[in-house]
């Protein structure tokens, strides 16, 4: 079933904002410190009454990099992978130890497809069709916040 999210992004430091409403209708990079924190901007995506502090990951290195060797995060805390056009993606969680759920969504700002993640996995998950913002979150996110 598809899901109609409101997606608000707005970019620290850049002074740029994108909003939708909307209603709910029913790699190989080397091991770091235990410390790392994804760089760049971050912003505050809204999901019916949940909120949350997404890194953006909007440049291919950014993409490639991901939550790579990211060891801890805030319990609303993730990951948003932006896309310039829409088109079907793959994802994986090659060196990414935290166990996460994965929003797959598409330019009419729906879900079209949420999936449990596994830690360390090569496993491919597709978006399950074309998409232009993928959001990583801790495991069980999604369903703890009605989304």
């Amino acid at each position: 079933m598809l899901r109609w999210v409101a997606i608000v992004l707005v970019f620290a430091g850049a002074g740029t904002a994108v909003s939708a409403y909307a209603h709910d209708d029913a790699g190989g990079v080397e091991p770091h410190e235990a410390a790392v924190r994804p760089s760049g901007a971050t912003t505050e995506l809204s999901f019916a009454n949940a909120r949350l502090s997404a890194h953006v990951a909007d440049s291919p290195s950014e993409r490639e990099q991901g939550l790579m060797h990211v060891n801890t995060m805030a319990a609303n805390e993730g990951m948003v992978f932006a896309y310039a056009e829409p088109s079907a993606r793959f994802f994986w969680m090659k060196n990414t130890p935290l166990p996460l759920d994965i929003a797959f969504i598409n330019a009419e700002q729906r879900i079209v497809k949420i999936a449990q993640m596994e830690p360390n996995s090569t496993v491919l998950t597709p978006s399950g069709g074309p998409i232009v913002w993928v959001v990583e979150a801790h495991a069980g996110w999604f369903a703890q916040n009605g989304v």
